[in-house]
């Protein structure tokens, strides 16, 4: 969306962050634990099984429920990377 400012403004306290928001690629490096290199056409990417205890360690109840559902796409998923933008 063209007003979409969630990567410059903290939603919790309205602040304007202090440093630039990480590139895509950059990103999905650090979620892979793969170096930025090697985020190109062809890479496949694969759900890692989770145990509940990562989940079960919040505590809430409530967030558990908020975590799996917004996690729930995620779950038994594989990707493949088929073209990468600059």
């Amino acid at each position: 969306a063209q007003n979409e400012n969630r990567h410059e403004i903290c939603n919790v306290c309205s602040s304007k962050f202090n440093l630039p928001p990480q590139d895509r690629t950059s990103m999905m490096a650090d979620l892979a634990g793969a170096s930025p290199e090697s985020v190109k056409p062809g890479m496949l990417l694969v759900t890692q099984r989770s145990g509940s205890e990562s989940i079960a360690a919040t505590g809430s109840i409530a967030i558990r429920a908020f975590i799996e559902v917004k996690a729930a796409h995620f779950k038994r998923a594989v990707y493949i990377l088929t073209a990468t933008g600059a």
